[in-house]
């Protein structure tokens, strides 16, 4: 097989995704899960592009025994995959990668270093926060800590998040004014925006932010005037046309609903704010304000994908989003440029991980911090939507009153019809020592059916 992606690592043990010629000589055109040998000698040399020969077990992605729980074959036929192995050896066949895959090696290599030189300098725990602050890969967490920044609500700060290529691409900007003119800039901030891009997987909400980047700048810079949702509509089209699948998977949901949101919503924000409020007091407005409309953007994706969603994520995000830039900064400085005098850095970026994790404990400990969520149905996801648009393109106030009406005339038939069509439901109950069902009648009663 060829690698095809990155190496990554959770509870299961270190993965890479493969693109497999031959299964015991035969053809076998598939896209695999590969879970590589524990702790094995060539597991973080692998490359994007190189030829690899594996030896081990094949299975069938499973499905989800029960309501809510993890589908193993729904998520990784999202991917294109539909094969998972259990590697016991491995051998690597070709090291040297086609031109084709050269920029994706050269920025596995450099991820490496960068996620090596945590685990070398920092503690178990503090690699892995540090490693999902800079490259979007958090790895197997304690199940306190990864539940604790859940229900804090900034789980997407250390899982792929366009954020971060904002803060990076903002960082190469910077420089940029100081030393080149405004082409210059450009070039330099593109290059330095997508080799990140590169380096940290791609994925669509790195891909959407590195892309309505380059058509803002780029529109800027040959004289036309840019709009944000053309930038987003854009760089949504040119990943769908290299990877179509991106459009059921997770990430690209929701990195535009997100986006989306913010793109009709904070134009009004910005013009309602008074002009003469300081800067610092319009800054956490705003801040606000986009923490607020991307939770509410947000919502039914929590309930489909994580079955829970953080009340107090709004507030949290408002400390932690803007800190991040900086947690990152530190912690791209203690990879390249060492530990410094005395051990220094790794200090300084250990302190800054745990100081990230308290202030997440912190949250979720706060009464009624998050609560759990059951997946919307098609009819309450579009009553939903219709009544946040509704809201959301305020106060343009003919438009809001004929979305909001329609999604109260759907929510309010639906309602009639299911009085009028009273219905039984059933849920099978798979378990390690049986099987039940779970009976809901119209009337309220619910009974529990064992398998005998």
């Amino acid at each position: 097989a060829v690698a095809a992606s990155p190496l990554t690592e959770n509870r299961l043990g270190e993965k890479v995704y493969l693109e497999a010629d031959t299964v015991g000589g035969l053809p076998f055109q598939q896209r695999v899960l590969a879970y590589l040998p524990k702790l094995g000698p060539l597991n973080k040399t692998i490359r994007p592009g190189m030829r690899v020969r594996l030896e081990g077990k094949l299975r069938f992605p499973r499905r989800a025994r029960n309501p809510g729980e993890y589908d193993e074959r729904e998520f990784l036929d999202d991917r294109g995959v539909g094969w998972i192995m259990k590697a016991r050896q491995v051998e690597i066949v070709a090291e040297r990668a086609s031109w084709l895959w050269t920029l994706k090696a050269w920025a596995e290599a450099v991820r490496r270093r960068v996620q090596d030189r945590f685990e070398k300098s920092l503690g178990q725990e503090e690699a892995l926060i540090m490693t999902g602050l800079c490259l979007g890969y958090k790895g197997p967490l304690g199940r306190e800590t990864n539940r604790a920044v859940q229900d804090a609500g900034v789980m997407h700060l250390i899982v792929p998040s366009g954020a971060k290529v904002a803060f990076v691409l903002l960082v190469a900007e910077r420089v940029g004014m100081v030393l080149l003119p405004p082409a210059g800039r450009f070039v330099l901030a593109g290059v330095v925006g997508g080799f990140y891009t590169l380096m940290v997987g791609a994925e669509a909400p790195y891909a959407r932010a590195f892309l309505a980047w380059l058509a803002l700048r780029g529109s800027a810079l040959v004289g036309r005037e840019p709009g944000s949702f053309q930038a987003m509509l854009l760089s949504a089209l040119a990943i769908l046309l290299l990877r179509p699948r991106d459009l059921f998977g997770a990430g690209f949901q929701m990195t535009y609903l997100a986006v989306f949101g913010l793109v009709l919503a904070m134009p009004k924000v910005n013009e309602a704010l008074p002009g003469r409020w300081p800067g610092w007091l319009r800054g956490s407005v705003q801040v606000l304000a986009v923490s607020f409309i991307v939770q509410f953007a947000l919502w039914p994706t929590f309930a489909a994908y994580f079955g829970r969603g953080a009340l107090v994520g709004v507030f949290a995000n408002i400390l932690l989003v803007p800190a991040s830039g900086l947690m990152m900064g530190a912690g791209f400085l203690l990879a390249f440029a060492g530990d410094g005098p005395w051990g220094l850095l790794p200090w300084v970026v250990s302190r800054i991980a745990r100081l990230f994790v308290r202030i997440c404990f912190w949250f979720a400990s706060l009464p009624g911090a998050a609560m759990d969520l059951a997946p919307f149905s098609g009819v309450e996801l579009g009553v939903y939507y219709l009544l946040l648009l509704g809201i959301l393109v305020l106060p343009r106030w003919k438009l809001a009153v004929c979305l909001s009406a329609c999604g109260l005339v759907l929510w309010g038939g639906t309602a009639l019809a299911g009085m009028a069509r009273p219905v039984t439901r059933v849920r099978f109950i798979c378990l390690a020592k049986g099987r039940a069902a779970l009976v809901a009648f119209p009337d309220g009663r619910h009974w529990l059916v064992d398998a005998g």
